[in-house]
């Protein structure tokens, strides 16, 4: 069984929880797991990637870093955890057209009624969140718009797919500015075809650094986020971050409008950055990872 997702959160029955299912099926599961993750793991995602909560036989990360934290904070074994690089990283070749930033924020759990748990209820209205305020002052920015104007760069905005029931809120009303229908436009595409990417913390950032491209980091609540939302991993965005961080509008306004004027370009210490954290940047990652699968059977049996 092969999934960037929680398999047997899937598998169980509607009626039955996932621990139940393991606790009374868990003897008749012969198969094998592997883990591909849907992001590069750098918060604290203990409690429910850890081993007791997984059983993975195979965990794939995307660098030594990541994967040397995977095996001490959540109780895998060295060899169940190796840095092969995601299968997805192969087709992540940047597509050249109109110079484009992309907008690609995160959610809150505490702002939004997440889809997975419709019982819950928003710890502040979405219109009076500190999220909602910084980014429409972003995006109604009067000199991020004169700089897209003048430079002739589109703004992407891509929201996370959890906000998308409150863009309403959101005043998009320039040329140089769209909104990414989801349906229509897959994540990878976006990020191929971009520029820049601005985020506050998805790990979609990962994804943009191993084609090449420049970051700006907007992380404005980061005190409220790592309390609230996640906790904090080995990866801290102002020493190890591939891009400026920004705590401030206008702060995040004058990187991108620096990164438009200098081509967007990656300088230093960000490309430095990059390559010590992935290593290697290439096309094999469907082979590695293929041969560790291949090669999981032998591991069990010890013969490799």
């Amino acid at each position: 069984m092969i999934s960037p997702y929680d398999l047997e959160a899937y598998l169980a029955p509607p009626s039955m929880g996932k621990l139940n299912y393991l606790r009374i099926y868990g003897d008749l599961l012969k198969y094998r797991r592997v883990f591909l993750q849907h992001g590069v793991t750098y918060n604290d995602v203990s409690q429910s990637a850890h081993r007791q909560s997984t059983s993975v036989d195979l965990f794939v990360a995307a660098s030594e870093d990541e994967a040397a934290y995977i095996r001490e904070e959540m109780g895998y074994r060295p060899d169940e955890v190796q840095a092969l690089g995601f299968p997805r990283f192969d087709k992540l070749r940047p597509v050249e057209g109109q110079p484009t930033v992309l907008l690609m924020p995160t959610w809150r759990r505490d702002i939004v009624v997440p889809s997975y748990n419709r019982r819950l209820r928003p710890r502040v209205q979405f219109p009076a969140s500190e999220y909602f305020r910084f980014f429409s002052r972003l995006l109604e920015d009067e000199r991020l718009r004169a700089a897209l104007e003048r430079s002739g760069v589109r703004l992407e905005f891509y929201p996370h797919y959890e906000i998308r029931p409150h863009l309403r809120h959101f005043k998009v009303d320039h040329p140089n500015i769209t909104v990414a229908d989801q349906a229509k436009r897959g994540v990878q595409e976006a990020m191929k075809e971009c520029s820049l990417l601005v985020t506050d913390y998805s790990s979609v950032f990962f994804d943009v650094a191993y084609m090449g491209k420049p970051l700006v980091y907007v992380p404005f609540d980061e005190d409220d986020f790592y309390g609230r939302h996640y906790r904090r991993g080995y990866y801290d965005l102002t020493r190890d971050g591939f891009g400026p961080v920004c705590r401030t509008v206008e702060g995040a306004v004058d990187e991108i409008v620096a990164a438009i004027d200098r081509g967007f370009s990656v300088g230093e210490p960000y490309a430095q950055r990059v390559e010590d954290f992935f290593g290697q940047r290439d096309t094999e990652n469907c082979a590695r990872v293929f041969r560790a699968i291949d090669g999981l059977d032998e591991r069990r049996d010890g013969r490799g």
